[in-house]
């Protein structure tokens, strides 16, 4: 039977490939937004923004990955911005 590895530190091919699918996303959905016009292009990419700083405070401030390398590169990046959290708070969203 296959084990499922664990990571401390998530490989950097791992964390690379999750920002590059999820960059394109936003992309496309730009794309797509500014065929619509310019202002609803920047209101698209002020709610992606707000978006992923509302994840970074209220998700990833309470995950065990929090200052560490997690598989979509946040755990880090949460740590430059914000304090740490409780991690029991993360289970219970």
């Amino acid at each position: 039977m296959k084990e499922n590895k664990c990571y401390e530190n998530y490989p950097l091919k791992f964390v690379i490939g999750a920002n590059i699918l999820q960059i394109a996303i936003y992309l496309i959905g730009a794309y797509i937004v500014y065929l619509t016009g310019l202002v609803w292009l920047i209101l698209y990419l002020i709610f992606i923004l707000i978006l992923e700083i509302r994840l970074l405070k209220i998700s990833c401030v309470h995950c065990y990955y929090y200052n560490k390398r997690c598989a979509f590169g946040k755990g880090k990046l949460c740590a430059i911005f914000f304090k740490k959290g409780h991690p029991k708070k993360f289970i219970e969203k």
